[in-house]
């Protein structure tokens, strides 16, 4: 969890009234439920967040008096890790049980065969609801865009709805929960070749003398949305754009990613082996230090590859942090030949 994260999740802990509810993996979806929650004047007790230092194992799956369970640890752990949890899980019968972040196809059916393990029936023993809530991390904003909820029956989902009441302005029931599984996948990955196209059309720009910020702005004049482009396509769009591929090939998909690919290499063969670069810009605000799918720690990494002495500046991170975290803050005694900012690459003595 990021700094930001933690500080919310202290304010969070401080505020009050009564619900036995555990969450497993406080990450953005999470701490986003936990605080409406808490809006709502419920308490959160038996706070569980995977992985916790310090946490001992059997106070972590400890679950037992809680009449809610929502499994908000993201799906990059591995599905996997989501089993495993719920297998270990103490939980009490009648439990509403809330996959809250994004799962691959079978994902809820797969839950559903693990709980018959047990000698429980979905919508008599237990209750499953999927509802990937990605609305903005802040406790103090309103309800943003409508959020979808299905369950594994009809049962279920009466349940998952009277509860999540507290959660959504707008709670849109989806019959099918095949179709709630997939919808923050596709809408990833929509966004994934909407930025792919971006940046292919920003490296014909670049080998053709176009001004690209001009063009960008010309084309949107219309209405359309030409996104910018930085070092490549991340957050959690790369990981859903492979899931897509993954159950649903296709000629388009692949090109995205492999445009995505392309376009870091590209940025790269702009920088020659063995230079010292200045990179100006790790993540894009205080509240996103997950790095795995940062398309600029990737593009970082592409330049050590090639020998480059890559150093790395944030008004997001202090220089210690950014040593914690594995890059080399900026030396003031070093003479940079690149700079990468924005999306561009620079000479130095052209910035």
């Amino acid at each position: 969890m990021d700094g930001k994260g933690r500080r919310l999740l202290s304010i969070f802990r401080k505020r009050g009234g009564k619900m036995r509810v555990s969450i497993m993996g406080l990450q953005k979806q999470g701490l986003n439920l936990a605080f409406r929650l808490t809006r709502e004047g419920m308490k959160v007790e038996n706070l569980a967040v995977c992985r916790e230092n310090g946490k001992r194992e059997k106070e972590l799956y400890d679950t037992g008096d809680s009449e809610v369970i929502i499994l908000g640890m993201p799906v990059g752990a591995g599905t996997c890790f989501l089993y495993q949890t719920l297998n270990r899980l103490v939980l009490q019968k009648g439990v509403l049980l809330a996959v809250a972040t994004s799962v691959m196809p079978g994902t809820t059916e797969h839950i559903r065969e693990l709980m018959a393990q047990r000698g429980w029936i979905a919508g008599r023993d237990f209750n499953l609801v999927l509802t990937p809530f990605h609305n903005e991390l802040n406790p103090e904003a309103g309800d943003a865009a409508p959020q979808i909820i299905s369950g594994l029956t009809p049962a279920c989902l009466a349940r998952g709805r009277e509860f999540f009441a507290h959660c959504a302005d707008q709670l849109v029931p989806i019959s099918d929960i095949r179709i709630a599984e997939i919808v923050p996948i596709i809408e990833n990955a929509h966004r994934f070749i909407h930025m792919s196209f971006a940046q292919e059309v920003k490296d014909y720009c670049t080998q053709n003398q176009i001004d690209w910020p001009v063009l960008r702005w010309a084309v949107n004049l219309a209405g359309h949305t030409l996104p910018e482009v930085c070092a490549g396509v991340g957050d959690d769009l790369p990981r859903d754009m492979a899931f897509l591929q993954g159950f649903c090939p296709s000629p388009l998909f692949a090109g995205a990613l492999a445009a995505d690919v392309r376009y870091r290499h590209n940025l790269c063969q702009k920088v020659k082996d063995g230079q010292h670069v200045l990179v100006i810009g790790l993540v894009a605000d205080d509240e996103t230090l997950e790095l795995v799918n940062n398309p600029t720690a990737q593009l970082i990494c592409q330049l050590q590859h090639k020998g480059c002495h890559v150093y790395v500046q944030d008004e997001h991170i202090s220089p210690r942090e950014l040593a914690a975290l594995g890059f080399e803050p900026p030396n003031p005694q070093v003479k940079y030949d690149v700079i990468f900012k924005q999306g561009e690459i620079y000479q130095a003595w052209e910035d």
